[in-house]
């Protein structure tokens, strides 16, 4: 009985030592998986963040360029309605010469019909 214990124990020794180093190699393994994946989850986490910072200056960006386009419209706008001013005045000009060409054109008939008289 005594000679089956001691095998008992030898087995048992044998059996538990690749066991344990399976543990333990188990075990790194998985902390070596854990930090890995702690890594990811930060690398996640700044990849968000900078995707926010991204997003805020495209639409701050976005913003601007929008302001600027209706400056630049009112603007437009403005010198659109000047240049149509001065083309209504060039075009009241150009009647008012024309309304006087034909008073002049009038006046001379008027003295060739005064002489025909």
């Amino acid at each position: 009985p005594r000679e089956l214990e001691e095998i008992k124990m030898r087995l048992a020794e044998e059996l538990e030592v690749p066991n344990r180093q399976r543990c333990e190699m188990l075990e790194d393994e998985l902390e070596k998986q854990r930090e890995g994946f702690f890594q990811m989850r930060r690398q996640v986490e700044k990849l968000k963040m900078d995707n926010d910072q991204v997003k805020a200056e495209a639409e701050q960006n976005l913003a601007e360029a929008s302001e600027q386009h209706r400056a630049v419209e009112a603007e437009l706008e403005i010198r659109i309605q000047g240049l149509q001013a001065a083309i209504d005045d060039t075009t009241e000009v150009e009647e008012l010469r024309m309304t006087q060409r034909e008073v002049e054109a009038l006046k001379a008939r008027e003295k060739q019909l005064l002489k025909e008289l």
